[in-house]
C-alpha cells in the first residue's frame, strides 16, 4: 500500500514538474513569438508606407510685343505653344508618361460657352521638343504616350517637354466664329518596383530608353 502511494506521489511530482516546465517555456517563448510577429508586421507595414504622386505642370507663353502675324494663323487662331512637366509630391520614386489630345473649341454666343468642335486630330499639327538642355531625348514616344526616360525621385521634377500646334483645316461651319485650341495633356504615374507599372500602365514592357528600376 505504501509502495502504491509512493508511485502515485512520484507520478504527481513528475506531472507537476512537466507542467511547471511547460509554463516556463511558454513564458519564455510568448515574448519571442510576439517580437517575431511584430517585426514581420512592421516590415510588412513599412513596405506599404509612402505615397506615389506626380502632378502635371504647364507653362503657357507670354506673347508680349510679338507682331500679330506671329501670334495668329490664317484662321485667326492663336498659334499656341506650352511647356509641360511632372512634379512629384510623393515620397516614393515613380515612372511618368503623358498622353496628348489636341482639341479645337468655338464660342457659342447663344449658349454663352465654349464647345468642342468636330475637328479631326489629323488636321491639328503638333510638334514636340523632347530634348533637355544637353540635347538628349528625355521623353520617348510609344503609341499614344510619351514616356519620361528617367525614374522620377520623390519630390523631384521631370524635364520639360515643349508643344507647338496649329490647325491646318477647319470645317466650313466654323467660319467667322471665335476659335481656340489646346493640347490637353493627361499625366499618369506608376510605382517603379515589383512590376506594378505593368498593371497601372497596362503594358508588358517599358519602351526602349526608359530607365530600369532596381528591385
Amino acid at each position: 500500500m505504501d509502495e502504491k502511494n509512493t508511485k502515485v506521489t512520484s507520478n504527481r511530482s513528475i506531472k507537476l514538474v512537466v507542467i511547471v516546465a511547460l509554463l516556463i517555456a511558454l513564458i519564455i517563448l510568448i515574448p519571442i513569438g510576439y517580437a517575431l510577429f511584430s517585426d514581420h508586421k512592421n516590415d510588412s507595414t513599412s513596405a506599404k508606407i509612402g505615397k506615389i504622386e506626380v502632378i502635371l505642370q504647364e507653362d503657357w507663353p507670354d506673347y508680349g510685343d510679338l507682331y500679330e502675324e506671329d501670334v495668329y494663323d490664317e484662321f485667326g487662331i492663336k498659334k499656341y505653344t506650352k511647356d509641360i512637366w511632372g512634379h512629384s509630391t510623393g515620397d516614393l520614386p515613380a515612372y511618368v508618361r503623358v498622353r496628348c489630345i489636341p482639341v479645337v473649341e468655338y464660342y457659342d454666343e447663344a449658349e454663352d460657352k465654349w464647345i468642342t468642335a468636330p475637328v479631326s486630330q489629323e488636321n491639328i499639327v503638333i510638334s514636340v521638343n523632347s530634348e533637355d538642355e544637353s540635347g538628349e531625348n528625355v521623353w520617348v514616344n510609344d503609341g499614344e504616350y510619351w514616356y519620361y526616360t528617367k525614374i522620377v525621385p520623390a519630390g523631384a521634377d521631370t524635364e520639360k517637354m515643349s508643344f507647338n500646334w496649329q490647325v491646318v483645316e477647319l470645317p466650313t461651319g466654323l467660319s467667322g466664329k471665335d476659335i481656340r485650341t489646346d493640347v490637353r495633356v493627361m499625366l499618369e504615374y506608376a510605382q517603379t518596383t515589383h512590376d506594378m507599372w505593368k498593371d497601372i500602365f497596362q503594358i508588358e514592357n517599358l519602351p526602349d530608353g526608359v530607365e530600369a528600376a532596381e528591385e
